[in-house]
C-alpha cells in the first residue's frame, strides 16, 4: 500500500508498485484497485477480474479498463466511446475502445449518453511489462527517479521516494495510458451492478492510494500462455529422480517396441504392378495381393459376382486399368512396423501426461509455466507425420482400421478376424488414454494439429469453434451412410465405400487417385488453420467410434471440483469445446485429443490427467486407514494407525 504526497497523483504510486512486481515476475498479470472505491457485489467483481485476466493472457499488449453503463449525462466523468459493433474475438463482456472523452460539456455528455458510451472507472488489468513500459515511455524522468530509489534498498525507499514524488509533477495514471485507446478494452459490468458499486467513496482520508498486485490468488505466473516459450532445459532440471527414471523407462520401452516391430517385419518383397496382365484371372491375381477376388473386382469396377477364373481381358480390362487397381491395392497393404510405432507413440504420450508433465521440483508458483511443455507433444506429432506417415506409407491407420472390418464382412477382405483385431488394437490405444492414438499417433491427425499450431489468425481461431453437436451429426451420419452403401441397402451395389473418395491418408503414398481426394486434403489443411482437426471432427469414421469409446477410457482429463472456480481458462486454451464439456460434465462433450493444453493453462491446478478410479481408490484408502477423513477432500493416503 502506497500513499504518495497530496502534490502527486497516482502515476508515481503505480510505477512504484509495478517496479516491485517486475522484480519478482515481469510477466505477471496485475490489477489496480483504487481503495477509495467500493463494491457491494464482490462476486461479480471477482468474475469480471477473471474475464479481464483471461483477455490479457490472450493478448499481452491489451489493457483492460473497468467500465460502467451510465445512469445520467454527467460532465465530471471520463467517458469511453466503444465501436458501434462488438469487436470480434473480445467476447460478450469486452468491448474495444475507440476514444476517451474527458469531462465533456453538457451537450456532448448528452450525446455520449444517448449513443451508448460508457463511464470509465479507475480499475485497470494488464500485464506488468506492458504497463511499466508505457508509463516509463510517457514519463521517463518519473521512471528513472523511482528506479534509482528502489535500487537503493528499503532504507533508500523510505527516504528517497517521498522526496522523488515531491520533485515530480502530478501524474494521473490514466493520463499516461489514454494516449492510445486502440490498446484498451472495456470490461463492461452487468446491468445489475449499479454505479455506486464501483463509484461510491468509502470515507477514507484524502489522497490517492493505489494497490498493485496479482489479479487474484489463483492468477497465473505468466501473462503469456504460449507453449512455444517454454524452456525445455529448465523443465528437465526440475524433474525429480523418480520422474527421470520414468523418462528413461519410457525411452527404453519406445526403443524396444520399435525394435520388435523391425524384427517382426516380413522379409518378402512386395509385388510390382508389372507382375500382372489382363490375361490373368481374378483367382490368379487376388491371392498374390492379399485380397479377395471381390475386392479386386470392385477396384476394377466389375460386378462382384463375375467368374473368378475367367481372364480379365474378357471383361474389357486394359493393362492401364489393371495397373492402377493393383497399385491402389498394394498401397493398402499393412506395414506391421506401424502398429508397433503407434503403440510406442501412445506409450510415450501416456507417460508424459501422467508422470512427466508436472515437474516434481517446480514448487514455486512462477514455475507453473514450465508444466506440460508443448515441445514434447510437437516432437511426437512430427514423428507421427514423418515416420508413421511419409516413410512407412498410409496403411495401416486408424481410419482404415474402422472401415476394413465392415469391408471384410461383405467379402472385400478374406480374414475377418484379422481386421477385427486391428480395430480392437486401435480402440485399445484410444481407451488406454483418452484418444491418445488420435492425439499423438495418427499421421493425418498430427499433420492437422501441426497446421493448427501455426501462429496465424489467432483471433479467428478463438472464435472458430463450431458446434460439436452439428459436427458430430455430420460425422455420425456419414458413418451410417457408409454402412448403408457398403452392404447395398442403398443403391443396390454391395461393396461401395464412400470414404475411398475422401481418404486423406493417400497423401502419405503420394497417391492422388481422384480430384475428391485432393480436395479433401487441401480443404482439411486450409480449414485446419482456423478449425481444430476438421477432418477428425467432421468425417473420420474412427474419430466417431473412438468418441463413443471415450466413455471407457482409463486415463483422461479430470476436474477437481473443490479447486475449480470455473474461470474459463481451460476453455480458452482448449482448441475445441472439449474442456468446456468436461467442466460442465456434459454427456455429449466434444472429442478430447489429450493435447494437454488445458493442463498447462489452469491457474488453480484443478485439472489432472489421471486414472478414472484414482479418486475412488484414494477415498477407499482414507476410509480404511482413517475413517474420519473419508468425507473430506481426497489427499495422500495416511499411514495406518498402530
Amino acid at each position: 500500500m502506497i500513499r504518495p504526497p497530496e502534490t502527486c497523483d497516482t502515476g508515481a504510486a503505480a510505477l512504484t508498485g509495478l517496479l516491485h512486481v517486475a522484480q519478482q515476475d515481469p510477466e505477471s498479470v496485475v490489477t489496480f484497485l483504487p481503495v477509495e472505491h467500493a463494491t457491494t457485489d464482490p462476486v461479480t467483481l471477482r468474475q469480471g477480474l477473471r474475464k479481464a485476466r483471461l483477455a490479457v493472457m490472450a493478448g499481452p499488449r491489451l489493457v483492460v479498463l473497468g467500465c460502467l453503463r451510465p445512469t445520467a449525462a454527467q460532465r465530471n466523468r471520463i467517458w469511453v466511446v466503444p465501436p458501434e459493433e462488438p469487436e470480434p474475438g473480445y467476447g460478450p463482456c469486452l468491448r474495444c475502445i475507440r476514444a476517451f472523452i474527458h469531462r465533456p460539456d453538457a451537450e456532448q455528455a448528452e450525446r455520449l449518453w444517448q449513443s451508448g458510451a460508457l463511464w470509465a472507472t479507475p480499475l485497470v488489468v494488464a500485464s506488468t511489462e506492458t504497463l511499466f513500459r508505457r508509463l516509463a515511455q510517457e514519463f521517463p524522468a518519473l521512471g528513472k527517479a523511482i528506479e534509482a530509489a528502489i535500487r537503493g534498498g528499503p532504507g533508500a525507499r523510505e527516504r528517497g521516494l517521498p522526496e522523488a514524488f515531491c520533485k515530480l509533477p502530478a501524474v494521473e495514471l490514466f493520463a499516461a495510458l489514454r494516449s492510445r485507446p486502440s490498446d484498451f478494452a472495456a470490461l463492461v459490468w452487468p446491468d445489475q451492478v449499479e454505479r455506486n458499486d464501483l463509484g461510491a467513496a468509502d470515507r477514507e482520508p484524502a489522497g490517492s492510494r493505489l494497490m498493485s498486485g496479482p489479479v487474484s490468488s489463483d492468477a497465473p505466473a505468466t501473462a503469456s500462455s504460449s507453449p512455444w516459450g517454454v524452456g525445455m532445459i529448465a523443465y528437465l532440471r526440475l524433474l525429480s529422480s523418480r520422474q527421470r527414471a520414468w523418462a528413461a523407462f519410457g525411452l527404453v520401452l519406445v526403443v524396444l517396441l520399435v525394435t520388435a516391430g523391425l524384427l517382426r517385419q516380413p522379409g518378402d518383397a512386395p509385388h510390382d504392378i508389372t507382375d500382372f496382365s489382363p490375361a490373368m484371372s481374378l483367382k490368379e491375381i487376388a491371392p498374390q495381393l492379399g485380397v479377395t477376388g471381390k475386392s479386386l473386382a470392385r477396384e476394377l469396377s466389375l460386378p462382384l459376382d463375375i467368374p473368378k477364373g475367367a481372364p480379365l481381358a474378357k471383361f474389357g480390362v486394359t493393362a492401364a486399368t489393371l495397373d492402377h487397381a493393383v497399385g491402389h491395392l498394394l498401397g493398402h497393404r499393412d506395414t506391421n512396423l506401424k502398429y508397433w510405432l503407434y503403440a510406442a507413440l501412445v506409450v510415450w504420450g501416456w507417460i508424459f501426461l501422467t508422470k512427466l508433465g508436472r515437474p516434481d521440483l517446480a514448487t514455486d508458483r512462477k514455475q507453473k509455466k514450465l508444466w506440460y511443455p508443448r515441445a514434447v507433444h510437437v516432437a511426437a506429432l512430427v514423428v507421427a507425420v514423418v515416420v508413421a506417415g511419409f516413410l512407412l506409407g498410409k496403411s495401416p491407420n486408424p481410419m482404415e482400421g474402422a472401415v476394413k472390418v465392415f469391408k471384410s464382412m461383405v467379402g472385400l477382405y478374406g480374414d475377418v478376424f484379422a481386421k477385427v483385431l486391428a480395430l480392437v488394437f486401435f480402440l485399445g490405444l484410444a481407451i488406454v488414454g483418452n484418444k491418445l492414438i488420435c492425439g499423438w499417433g495418427c499421421p493425418f491427425g498430427a499433420l492437422q494439429e501441426l497446421v493448427h499450431s501455426i501462429p496465424w489468425l489467432a483471433k479467428l481461431k478463438r472464435r472458430a469453434k463450431p458446434s460439436f453437436l452439428v459436427l458430430n451429426l455430420i460425422r455420425g451420419g456419414l458413418f451410417l451412410l457408409m454402412l448403408l452403401l457398403l452392404f447395398g441397402w442403398i443403391g443396390g451395389r454391395v461393396g461401395f465405400v464412400v470414404y475411398h473418395s475422401i481418404n486423406p491418408f493417400n497423401l502419405f503414398n503420394l497417391d492422388f487417385e481422384g480430384a475428391s481426394v485432393v480436395l479433401t486434403i487441401i480443404l482439411s489443411l486450409l480449414v485446419g488453420l482456423v478449425v481444430y482437426r476438421p477432418f477428425c471432427q467432421i468425417i473420420c469414421p474412427f474419430g466417431f467410434l473412438s468418441w463413443i469409446a471415450e466413455r471407457l477410457s482409463l486415463y483422461r482429463v479430470r476436474i477437481d471440483r473443490d479447486r475449480c472456480n470455473e474461470c474459463g481458462a481451460c476453455g480458452i486454451a482448449c482448441p475445441s469445446d472439449a474442456a468446456d464439456g468436461i467442466v460442465k460434465n456434459s454427456p455429449l462433450r466434444a472429442d478430447c485429443f489429450s493435447c494437454g493444453k488445458c493442463l498447462h493453462a489452469c491457474p488453480s491446478d484443478a485439472i489432472r490427467y489421471e486414472w478414472v478410479f484414482n479418486r475412488a481408490v484414494t477415498r477407499l484408502c482414507s476410509a480404511l486407514h482413517c475413517p474420519e477423513r473419508a468425507v473430506r477432500r481426497p489427499g495422500p493416503c495416511p499411514s495406518p494407525r498402530p
